[in-house]
């Protein structure tokens, strides 16, 4: 006799996908100076909320459900991390290829080679931990302004925003909300 499926099975929700990602979060100071640069550059845009401001460090993937083995995996890479305070600087807004195109703030890469040294640390920690996924794109490190409709002709220079570096944080979100879930926050020496 054939296995018959409950009707209740048949229309339940799929589980919500999930990522997971490290990600630096501005302080409110650093937060004003990127929210001021975006409305200086960008018009007639869709702006990312000023509590979404980031700059992605490393992409660790996605999973249906919650999976609290690469959570802790995660955590483990993060604890392995010894890196002291230091500053990331950006100074201007571009277009990045996407439909519609993001807009983003962009450091040139000989200013910011801490954050590069310490992506690269973060990486071999989260590899060490069995996370594959780690990191699997090119690093450019970027904060995600707004979506307009066009992209920028050009890149664009603003005042240099100095950003303090003191720590760095463990996000999980979910496909479709607007909110992450900060699941740890690691302090730099």
């Amino acid at each position: 006799m054939p296995s018959q499926t409950p009707q209740s099975d048949l229309f339940a929700a799929p589980s919500p996908v999930r990522s997971l990602f490290f990600a630096l979060l501005p302080d409110a100071d650093t937060r004003a100076r990127i929210e001021a640069a975006a409305r200086a550059t960008v018009a007639s845009a869709r702006m990312t909320a000023p509590h979404r401001l980031h700059v992605t460090l490393l992409y660790l993937g996605e999973s249906a459900g919650a999976n609290p083995r690469w959570i802790a995996a995660a955590r483990r890479a993060a604890d392995a991390v010894a890196v002291s305070a230091f500053e990331a600087t950006f100074d201007r807004v571009a277009s990045f290829r996407g439909a519609p195109p993001p807009c983003v703030l962009l450091g040139d890469d000989a200013s910011n080679a801490p954050l590069h040294a310490f992506r690269a640390a973060l990486h071999a920690a989260a590899l060490a931990q069995g996370l594959r996924e780690a990191g699997r794109t090119a690093f450019v490190p970027h904060v995600t302004l707004a979506r307009p409709q066009q992209a920028l002709p050009e890149a664009v220079a603003v005042q240099p925003i100095h950003w303090p570096v003191r720590a760095f944080s463990l996000l999980h979100s979910v496909r479709g909300q607007s909110d992450y879930e900060r699941l740890g926050t690691w302090p730099l020496g």
